[in-house]
C-alpha cells in the first residue's frame, strides 16, 4: 500500500513537471530551475522541504498563475540572477496581491538580482542570516517581513507598496544602500527589535496622489543606527515613538517633510497599537542621539516628546513652522547645542523651560535670527537669546561621517561630554579660541618644551646641589675650628 502510494504521488509531480514547473521533492535533493525551461508557471505551493536545496539560474522568470500560492522554503534557496539576466517572481497580472510570496523559514538563503512583485508578502521570514542584494519589489503588501536576526538588505528597491518597505522585529539586522520608494506606511518599520543598522538608504515620495506616513517607523524599539539616508517629501521622516530609547540619528538628511523626525508617545500618533499580549507600550522616547543631520524646507524641523535626548550639531534651515518643537511640559531634561537653526519661521517652541541649551563649555547655538552683540569677541554673546544663556555668534560648520570621530580620543568620554577632544592637554574652548583644531592632537598652542617630569627632577638636582654645597660648608667650617 505504502509503494502504491509513493508512486501514485511520484505520478502527480512528474505531471505537474510537465506542465507547470518542478516542485522540490526528495531528502537531500538539489532541484534546478533553468532559464531554458522559463517561465515557470506555478499553480500549487511549491514547498523545499529541510534537507533540500533549491536553485534559481540566471534569466528565469517565475509566474504565479492562481491566488493564495506560496514558495515555502524549510531546506535551502540559492536564487542567484546577474545585473544583465535578474530572475523574476510575478502573479499572472500587474496588480497586487496575486499570489502570497516567498517564505523562508530556513536560515541563510541567498536572493541576488532578483524582482519580486504582485505578491502579498515580496520576502516574509522567519530565518536568520538572510541575504537581499540588488533586489527589486514592488506592487505587493508588504515588501520584506523579517522577525529574524542578522539579516542583511543590500542594495535593493522597494517601491509602490500598500503597507511597509522592511519589517524589522528582529535584531541585528543591516539595511544599507537602499531605495524606499512610496511605501504607504513606512519604508522601514521596526517592532520591539534593537540593534539594527539602517545605512545609506534614500526614502522618498515620487507619487503625487501619496501620503507616505514614515521614512523609517521605530516602535518601542532601542539601540538602532539610522545614518547617512535621506528622507524627502514624506510626512514623518524618522518617528521614534512608544518608548524607542537609545537610538542615534545620525548625518542624515530631511528635506520637504510635515516633521523631519518626531519622538513621541503613543497618544499623538494617527494609529494607535498594541502588543501581542494586549499591553499598550506609553511614554516618550528617551536618550536618543540625534546630530550632525541638515533639515531643509520641513513643515518642523523635529518634534520631541521625551527626555535627556542629545540635539547636537545639527543644521535646521527654513521650517515653516517651528525648527524644534518640544511638545508639553513633560519633555525635559533634553539637551540642545551647537545647532544652527536659520531662517525658521519660529525656532523654538519649548514650555517645559527644564531643557539645556549649553555644551561642556558653555556654548549654545546658532539662531540667524538673533541680534546679539560679542564685546569680548569670544564667540558668544553678550546676553541670553531666549533659553539660550551663551548663543553662538557664527554658524557653526559641520563636517560629514562624523559618526566614526564621536569619541575623538577613544577615552570612552563622548566629544560632547569630553573638555578636550582629542586629549592634548589643551581644552576645547581654548584651542578654538586660539584657532587650533580641538580635533587635532597634534594641531595645538605651543607646549612648553619641557614636562612637569622634567621640571621636577631639576628641581631635584637643584635641592641635591643646594644640599651637597651646605654639607660642604658645613664640613668645611667645622673643620676649620
Amino acid at each position: 500500500m505504502k509503494a502504491l502510494v509513493i508512486m501514485g504521488t511520484s505520478l502527480l509531480l512528474l505531471s505537474l513537471v510537465g506542465f507547470f514547473a518542478a516542485p522540490c521533492s526528495g531528502e537531500g535533493k538539489v532541484t534546478i530551475w533553468k532559464k531554458e525551461d522559463s517561465p515557470i508557471y506555478l499553480s500549487t505551493n511549491i514547498t523545499v522541504a529541510q534537507g533540500e536545496t533549491l536553485i534559481i539560474e540566471p534569466g528565469v522568470k517565475v509566474i504565479c498563475r492562481t491566488y493564495d500560492w506560496y514558495i515555502n522554503v524549510y531546506g535551502k534557496l540559492e536564487a542567484k540572477g546577474s545585473p544583465g539576466e535578474r530572475i523574476s517572481f510575478s502573479g499572472r497580472y500587474d496588480i497586487t496581491n496575486q499570489w502570497n510570496g516567498i517564505y523562508l523559514y530556513s536560515d541563510d538563503n541567498l536572493l541576488e538580482h532578483c524582482d519580486v512583485s504582485n505578491s502579498v508578502y515580496g520576502i516574509w521570514s522567519q530565518g536568520n542570516g538572510q541575504v537581499f542584494r540588488d533586489c527589486v519589489i514592488s506592487r505587493c503588501n508588504v515588501g520584506m517581513y523579517l522577525s529574524g536576526d542578522d539579516n542583511r538588505v543590500e542594495g535593493c528597491t522597494m517601491k509602490d507598496l500598500i503597507f511597509l518597505g522592511a519589517s524589522l522585529w528582529g535584531s541585528g539586522n543591516i539595511v544599507t544602500d537602499t531605495v524606499f520608494q512610496n511605501c504607504s506606511d513606512a519604508g522601514v518599520f521596526m517592532r520591539d527589535s534593537e540593534r539594527n543598522q539602517i545605512t545609506n538608504c534614500t526614502f522618498a515620495k515620487t507619487h503625487p496622489s501619496y501620503t507616505i506616513w514614515n521614512g523609517v517607523r521605530l516602535f518601542h524599539s532601542s539601540q538602532n543606527l539610522i545614518s547617512n539616508c535621506t528622507f524627502e517629501r514624506l510626512y514623518n521622516g524618522a518617528n521614534l515613538e512608544n518608548q524607542s530609547n537609545d537610538n542615534r540619528l545620525i548625518d542624515n538628511v530631511f528635506r520637504n517633510c510635515t516633521f523631519g523626525n518626531i519622538l513621541y508617545t503613543e497618544e499623538h500618533h494617527h494609529d494607535l497599537e498594541e502588543d501581542p499580549a494586549g499591553e499598550e507600550h506609553v511614554g516618550g522616547s528617551d536618550n536618543n542621539v540625534i546630530a550632525y543631520n541638515q533639515y531643509l524646507g520641513n513643515y518642523n524641523g523635529m518634534v520631541i516628546t521625551g527626555k535627556d535626548n542629545l540635539v547636537m550639531g545639527n543644521d535646521i534651515h527654513q521650517s515653516t513652522n517651528y525648527g524644534i518643537y518640544f511638545f508639553n511640559e513633560s519633555t525635559n531634561g533634553n539637551r540642545v547645542y551647537l545647532n544652527n537653526l536659520v531662517d525658521n519661521a519660529m525656532d523654538l517652541f519649548d514650555i517645559s523651560g527644564t531643557n539645556l541649551y549649553n555644551g561642556i563649555d558653555k556654548e549654545g547655538n546658532y539662531w540667524s535670527k538673533a541680534n546679539l552683540t560679542d564685546k569680548n569677541e569670544d564667540g558668544i554673546g553678550d546676553s541670553a537669546y531666549g533659553l539660550d544663556d551663551h548663543p553662538l555668534m557664527d554658524p557653526l560648520v559641520f563636517e560629514s561621517g562624523r559618526l566614526e570621530d564621536y569619541d575623538t580620543d577613544r577615552d570612552g568620554l563622548k566629544d560632547y561630554r569630553d573638555p578636550d577632544d582629542d586629549n592634548d592637554g589643551f581644552s576645547d574652548i581654548e584651542e578654538r579660541q586660539s584657532g587650533y583644531d580641538p580635533k587635532d592632537k597634534n594641531d595645538h598652542p605651543p607646549k612648553d618644551p619641557y614636562s612637569i617630569e622634567a621640571y621636577l627632577l631639576i628641581i631635584f638636582f637643584a635641592l641635591l646641589i643646594i644640599a651637597t654645597i651646605c654639607l660642604f660648608a658645613f664640613f668645611a667650617r667645622k673643620r676649620s675650628k
